[in-house]
């Protein structure tokens, strides 16, 4: 696995999802939780465990591993921010 491709960080105005999101097959990327161009939300309470909970499931998504109990399908996913982009650049510097 190259892990140079799962490190790199390419900003997206959400003006253009939808031109850049084909539509595939409805396959469940996360066993009956997750599909192929859906938006998901997570918002909870703070430490509670988001954080480690959104990279396991990124992880075992970018290796299509199972991830709590369920199966998983290797993809690519995005990560939609609040941060501004330079709040992003200056996190990864």
């Amino acid at each position: 696995m190259d892990i140079t491709k799962t490190l790199l960080f390419k900003p997206i105005p959400m003006d253009q999802l939808e031109q850049i999101v084909a539509q595939k097959p409805r396959d469940a990327v996360w066993q009956e939780l997750l599909l192929p161009g859906d938006v998901a939300l997570l918002t909870c309470q703070w430490k509670v465990g988001k954080t480690t909970l959104i990279t396991g499931l990124l992880r075992a998504l970018g290796q299509g591993v199972p991830f709590l109990l369920r199966s998983t399908k290797a993809t690519t996913v995005w990560v939609v921010s609040e941060e501004s982009q330079e709040q992003s650049l200056a996190a990864n510097r």
